[in-house]
């Protein structure tokens, strides 16, 4: 077993659970834009699912994964960043544009953008949960270019 690699695959697993309250805490705060918010919450919880089937592929065949280059620390703090925002958000503590541009920069970030590189693996199951997640992404970051405040 890998602990290390499969604690960094649980807290990518909140991490997108996080992202995916950050969308539901829009719908209040741009409720032009429900449907989107909707949609991206649904999204993200789907990523959390996905991950979750990476993280029993690594854990039933562990001798077949190494770590890729994202570090525990670095995806706590990003947690904790997106928890914090979310408290602000529901307390009205910050304007929607900031929110906005906030969750923009997480969908553009390393750790949502090369989701490939937090396993070095060749199992093609898992290669391919990757590969959607990181189509899924892509699009993120296209809808939210398209969010009117």
């Amino acid at each position: 077993m890998k602990p290390d690699l499969l604690e960094l695959i649980a807290l990518v697993i909140e991490n997108e659970r996080q992202l995916a309250r950050y969308y539901r805490a829009m719908v209040d705060l741009i409720p032009k834009s429900k449907s989107t918010w909707v949609l991206l919450s649904y999204e993200e919880e789907g990523h959390a699912n996905a991950l979750e089937r990476v993280r029993k592929v690594v854990e039933s065949r562990p001798f077949l994964f190494l770590p890729g280059r994202y570090q525990a620390v670095t995806v706590r703090q990003m947690i904790r960043d997106v928890s914090t925002m979310i408290d602000d958000i529901q307390n009205r503590k910050v304007n929607p544009q900031f929110a906005l541009t906030f969750i923009s920069d997480i969908e553009g970030a390393l750790l949502e953008t090369r989701l490939d590189e937090i396993v070095i693996t060749t199992v093609p199951e898992v290669l391919e949960i990757i590969h959607l997640l990181k189509e899924q992404t892509a699009f993120h970051r296209d809808l939210l270019r398209s969010v009117v405040l």
